[in-house]
């Protein structure tokens, strides 16, 4: 038997749904199956420095993000910010004018 109380409502923490750099961190690690001890391998750090870095004690610094972006195959915008960059393309023209420059036409035969 199911208790319900319409009238209770239930409200969720909103900080709890966000996640940090320390969570895209972790995120980075578990996706290419890197551990603790082989991640602080390749940067030159202990595994207590990373683990303080993927639980939020201690926030890495910029080079230390930029290297870990690279590392992983990820944009340093992601790791900072959790926001994926967007490709910065202009859409063409109805005309095509700016598809080529002016003198890049293909030959036509």
């Amino acid at each position: 038997m199911t208790i319900t109380n319409p009238s209770r409502q239930v409200v969720a923490n909103p900080g709890a749904y966000e996640f940090g750099t320390a969570d895209r961190l972790r995120k980075t690690l578990t996706v290419n199956g890197v551990s603790v001890e082989d991640a602080a391998g390749m940067f030159g750090v202990t595994r207590h420095t990373i683990g303080n870095w993927i639980n939020g004690r201690v926030n890495p610094d910029k080079r230390t993000l930029m290297l870990w972006a690279i590392s992983f195959g990820v944009p340093l915008e992601w790791l900072e910010t959790g926001e994926w960059p967007q490709a910065q393309k202009k859409a063409p023209s109805e005309d095509g004018a700016d598809v080529r420059p002016k003198g890049f036409e293909p030959p036509t035969f």
